[in-house]
């Protein structure tokens, strides 16, 4: 998997946590 791949992936991750945090 590449590294932007994983970046994005990541940062989604981190999104939804927040959206579901809200």
């Amino acid at each position: 998997m590449p590294l932007s791949k994983s970046c994005m992936k990541r940062f989604l991750c981190a999104f939804l946590h927040i959206t579901l945090r809200e």
